[in-house]
């Protein structure tokens, strides 16, 4: 392809881009503004980034199993279980929550 034809393309390329924007701008409404900023996953941070994901996913995995471990709750969903086994459920998911945020 020629070095023009490639100019031309690119040319196009960014009036789309730029109708694009302005369409979903409209789209959002009048109070919308884009805001400005540095994207959040750069070369210089997304490491950092990922790793802040990483531990925020395992904390809400942790949360999660932390919440069966609640003496009623385990009661309403197993009422069949002793109070020990209940007991011995609580204890096992615990650790499970444990071992999630120590990944």
């Amino acid at each position: 392809m020629s070095e023009s034809r490639q100019r031309e393309q690119w040319t196009a390329h960014l009036k789309d881009e730029a109708s694009a924007r302005l369409e979903q701008q409209a789209a959002a409404g009048p109070d919308h503004r884009p805001v400005a900023g540095p994207l959040p996953f750069s070369a210089e941070n997304l490491e950092q980034a990922t790793r802040s994901a990483i531990l925020q996913e395992r904390d809400r995995c942790a949360r999660l199993a932390d919440a069966w471990t609640d003496h009623d709750r385990l009661l309403e969903v197993l009422p069949d279980l002793s109070d020990e086994q209940r007991d011995a459920v609580a204890t096992a998911v615990r650790a499970l929550a444990a071992e999630i945020r120590a990944g």
